[in-house]
């Protein structure tokens, strides 16, 4: 346990010194008649601070104050858009199972300690948004929720034959004055593919975001 004080000097206990502490006045310290005795007296700056034995001294004895030193937090706001695909090339997430899918990958999303903000997709892909916690990677968060969500959907049997997740992964960062925006997006995916393929709209997301690609190790798309 730490305790928050304000120390500038010290009383020594016993014949013993403290290995840190203040003299009184700069002068040479006086000895304790009793070992057991001391005080901390004059307080000046506030710090927060912990309780050491001395060495070679019991506890009943005498301490000595460690400062403890406040190191800076880490303060960061990062949104994430994923979007993936289930192999094969098969558009099996049919809608009447989609909503207790997606349930459950949210969860996976918040035991991680992310922020899931909005999923939702098509029969054959995915959209994930989400507010992302850089105490772990984004390559970790995929596949934890396609390892987790593929054993959920094999264990319940939702789809007639075994489920599994392609290869593979989008990410798009987005800021925060961007995610009305991406939300309505994710939202509307049906509007958007009256119109548009998967394949269309992922090959859109990545041109517009300017990252280099080969069609080659591009998604097995559903035709």
């Amino acid at each position: 346990m730490y305790y928050f004080g304000i120390l500038q000097k010290w009383i020594p206990y016993g014949n013993r010194r403290p290995q840190r502490g203040f003299t009184l006045d700069g002068k040479k310290e006086r000895k304790s008649p009793n070992p057991r005795r001391g005080f901390i007296f004059l307080l000046t700056t506030l710090l927060p601070f912990d309780f050491k034995p001395i060495n070679g001294m019991k506890k009943s004895q005498g301490y000595s104050i460690i400062p403890k030193i406040m190191k800076p937090a880490v303060y960061s706001q990062v949104y994430i858009h994923l979007v993936f695909s289930p192999r094969g090339r098969e558009a099996c997430i049919r809608e009447e199972i989609q909503k207790e899918i997606y349930s459950y990958i949210s969860k996976i999303i918040t035991n991680k300690n992310h922020k899931s903000i909005n999923i939702n997709g098509m029969p054959d892909h995915i959209h994930i948004l989400v507010g992302f916690n850089q105490t772990t990677t984004i390559s970790d968060l995929v596949r934890d929720i396609k390892r987790s969500s593929s054993l959920y959907i094999n264990e319940n049997k939702l789809i007639g034959t075994k489920f599994q997740w392609q290869e593979g992964y989008g990410v798009f960062s987005y800021s925060r004055s961007h995610l009305r925006r991406i939300y309505q997006y994710i939202e509307n995916q049906k509007i958007h593919h009256q119109k548009k393929t998967f394949k269309d709209e992922y090959i859109e997301s990545l041109g517009k975001f300017e990252i280099p690609y080969d069609t080659r190790y591009l998604f097995e798309f559903y035709d």
